[in-house]
């Protein structure tokens, strides 16, 4: 943490790349950095990807004021939408060309 807190003093705009489960951990250390305004939040794979399991972590994020970008799936999109909030939240949705006209109808309404 000195390290990472020390180059993130340097920039006014930080955004931490918190990859895995076993990042979470430090969660509330990585949240009192300065200068940080959103993590990007990357769940991994297999037992860890579905995106609703880590509802709890994405609203600790939000209740300490960045935003967070989430990785999620189509199938996940309505579920997600209806269970937390839009404030700061930045959405990656690996889609088709043909399917990206009803997401960004469906987040508009969000």
């Amino acid at each position: 943490m000195p390290i990472i807190r020390k180059e993130a003093k340097l920039f006014k705009h930080n955004v931490f790349h918190l990859d895995g489960p076993g990042v979470t951990r430090h969660i509330d250390a990585i949240l009192t950095l300065p200068n940080l305004q959103a993590i990007n939040w990357a769940q991994g794979y297999g037992i860890n990807e579905p995106i609703m399991q880590w509802l709890p972590l994405i609203k600790k994020i939000q209740e300490a004021g960045k935003s967070v970008i989430v990785d999620l799936k189509m199938h996940e999109l309505d579920e997600f939408i209806n269970k937390v909030g839009p404030t700061g939240i930045m959405l990656w949705i690996p889609a088709e060309p043909s399917e990206q006209k009803d997401i960004l109808e469906r987040v508009s309404q969000w």
